[in-house]
């Protein structure tokens, strides 16, 4: 069962609360203070780090390495010794982004870890703080081991590294016998900067494959291409599914427009999921409403409009707990961007991804 407390350190009072957020109900609420909900909601990502899911433990720190890693370097060390080999990876990464050069010992224990995608989340860590020795690792790992997994896995890190030089590897990749690792083999080299590969995305996100449209588009926007604004907005409008629609708002918010701004609000109170037997048998409600309310977030937290705070606060607060991560992650972002030239807007900047 997941915990579903506050974080500790943060039981303010009653009347604090209620100042922040309003009396549940109520058409009006009081004026939030962003500084103090960003406080609120990078301790809820901490406290998730700790949840009895791995999935949520994974999303809590993949929020944290997006948004704001060297405010949990505490959470990334502890992550590092979890059962669950995705927490670790993601342990691996927090901490490369943080550049947190008293955990390399700990890092380097990892290059003995059980699992090999944790072995090459810690190399690609190394490597951002300068120890290279094992770099030359990451090319068997991709384009040898056994696990397509793995091969997914080391091909994000290769495009999140941001070194050109990858990208005679990830041209190999994009061959590979699997088509998960194709696709992120793609996506790297796009983050890289290669036209090409964004142009395989941009036909990939026209295409009327589901999965790879979305997988597409997501990628795109992330990537905040300009020149995927025609398409972000065409998406909007005709995308297939709610999914895809959400997906176009945050490539759109991540340009500065916030033409999605309403779908995404109308979107993380969503609660009319497909009842149909055969949806529900491969997607249950519970799942279906989860997936598109965090979307939302997601989408909120891209177009960095402080008008979603209020909303975003009551999910951090009051909903599943991916909600609430999600929700926790786009309130860090939507407040950072406000901070225009503080620390936290240039690493925002530098980090945004999921």
């Amino acid at each position: 069962m997941s915990r579903i407390a506050l974080p500790s350190g943060l039981m303010i009072p009653l009347a604090a609360m209620w100042a922040l957020t309003g009396a549940v109900g109520c058409s009006h609420l009081a004026p939030i203070d962003p500084n103090q909900l960003r406080i609120e909601a990078v301790g809820y990502l901490k406290w998730y780090c700790l949840d009895d899911s791995a999935t949520i433990r994974v999303r809590a720190l993949e929020a944290l390495s997006d948004t704001s890693a060297a405010e949990a370097v505490e959470r990334f060390r502890y992550a590092l010794s979890d059962d669950y080999w995705g927490v670790r990876f993601e342990a691996c990464v927090g901490l490369g982004e943080a550049h947190d050069q008293d955990a390399m010992h700990l890092l380097r224990e990892r290059l003995q870890d059980s699992h090999d995608a944790v072995r090459a989340a810690a190399i690609w860590a190394l490597h951002r703080m300068g120890d290279q020795s094992r770099t030359s690792e990451l090319a068997s790992l991709l384009l040898e081991h056994e696990d397509a997994a793995v091969r997914r896995l080391t091909a994000q890190l290769l495009g999140r590294l941001g070194e050109p030089k990858s990208m005679v590897l990830l041209t190999r990749a994009v061959h590979d016998r699997d088509q998960g690792v194709r696709w992120e083999a793609t996506a790297a080299m796009a983050r890289l900067g290669s036209e090409k590969a964004i142009q395989q995305l941009v036909y990939s996100a026209h295409s009327g494959f589901s999965d790879r449209q979305t997988f597409a588009l997501l990628e795109l926007a992330l990537l905040g291409e300009p020149k995927c604004e025609s398409l972000f907005r065409y998406r909007l409008e005709e995308g297939p599914h709610p999914e895809t629609r959400l997906v176009a708002a945050r490539g759109l918010g991540r340009l500065g427009q916030t033409d999605g701004l309403r779908l995404a609000l109308g979107s993380l109170r969503f609660d009319q999921p497909d009842q149909s037997p055969e949806v529900v048998k491969v997607d249950p409600p519970e799942q279906q409403i989860g997936r598109k309310r965090a979307m939302a977030a997601l989408a909120l937290g891209a177009i960095g409009d402080e008008s979603g705070l209020g909303a975003l606060a009551q999910a951090m607060r009051t909903d599943a707990p991916e909600v609430r991560v999600a929700a926790a992650k786009a309130i860090v972002e939507i407040v950072d961007r406000r901070s225009a030239g503080s620390p936290h807007a240039d690493r925002t900047a530098g980090q945004a991804a999921q």
